[in-house]
């Protein structure tokens, strides 16, 4: 059997503080067959010179580049440049630390489904402090699908990888207007592929005031983050949701199947009148993981804050 080739992609900026782990795990992985793609979104420390130390030991593409495109916009261009040639692509952040097994378990997963169709395998989170001592588990999710990805991410970037047919899907039509990177691949491949949850966890994911995307540990900050995000216009929050629903209907409304095209435009008529963000809240076509969360999303249609 011919052994999968992997590209894992790894997008750097200012990361001198935590990088060095993520290579040295990277490089313990029992899967040895992959490619570490970095590309730095102008950092102004000391993190290529970190990456320069590790490349006699790891695999290393660097892409250089002049340009800041911030997070999701540099993952997509990883996942450009890194070609066509790999059969699985790993996404990985620059603060984690990654169990021995990750990439290992991840692959002997996908082999097992056919891989013609677009495939997501993501999974769940253990949080760690600064320090790699554990906080918490991320939850699991009870129902994942199209209608939760039009309204939360339950794939988180660190722990994703997806199929060479995934890839094509995605680089094929490529939003002006997203969330974030792993959000519009769960909500691509939701609609048109298959999106594998492994209740396991292979990664350290270090909670730390540097954070780009980070998560609440304990019970009450969950709460009080929840609210927060409600009471501000957070551009990374609940309230640009419908910006990523009409840049997906623009890009992918001709070949929708139908049953996806008539929840897509029940959230863009929601923005029109009340009486269809009443009929939006009301549905059981668009859901959230937790019934808090459930609660303050309809809330927030009824207000048109979405």
């Amino acid at each position: 059997m011919i052994k999968a080739r992997v590209a894992v992609l790894l997008s750097t900026y200012n990361g001198e503080e935590y990088i060095g782990e993520l290579l040295e795990s990277l490089f313990f992985q029992y899967f040895k067959n992959f490619t570490l793609f970095v590309r730095d979104d102008c950092s102004s420390d000391n993190t290529l010179s970190i990456i320069d130390q590790y490349k006699d030991n790891l695999d290393i593409k660097l892409i250089h580049s002049d340009e800041n495109l911030g997070a999701a916009n540099s993952f997509f261009s990883l996942l450009d440049v890194a070609g066509n040639d790999f059969d699985y692509y790993a996404f990985a952040d620059q603060d984690d630390v990654w169990l021995p097994e990750k990439i290992d378990r991840a692959v002997n997963k996908l082999d097992l489904i056919p891989s013609d169709n677009a495939l997501l395998y993501c999974t769940r989170l253990e949080y760690v402090d600064k320090n790699l001592i554990h906080l918490s588990w991320s939850r699991v999710p009870n129902n994942i699908g199209f209608g939760n990805a039009l309204v939360e991410n339950i794939a988180t970037g660190c722990t994703v990888v997806i199929n060479n047919a995934a890839r094509k899907l995605t680089l094929s039509k490529l939003p002006q207007n997203c969330l974030m990177h792993d959000w519009w691949l769960y909500l691509v491949i939701s609609c048109y592929g298959t999106v594998y949850w492994d209740d396991y966890s292979g990664i350290k994911y270090r909670q730390h005031g540097s954070n780009v995307v980070g998560a609440a540990t304990t019970i009450l900050g969950d709460i009080q983050r929840r609210v927060d995000r409600f009471l501000r216009d957070d551009k990374n929050g609940l309230f640009r949701l419908s910006d990523q629903a009409a840049a997906f209907f623009s890009l992918f409304c001709s070949d929708l199947p139908i049953e996806k095209l008539v929840i897509l435009c029940s959230i863009l008529r929601g923005k029109t009148s009340f009486f269809e963000r009443l009929k939006l809240a009301s549905s059981f076509s668009i859901w959230r993981q937790r019934p808090f969360d459930n609660v303050l999303m309809r809330l927030m249609i009824l207000i048109n804050r979405y």
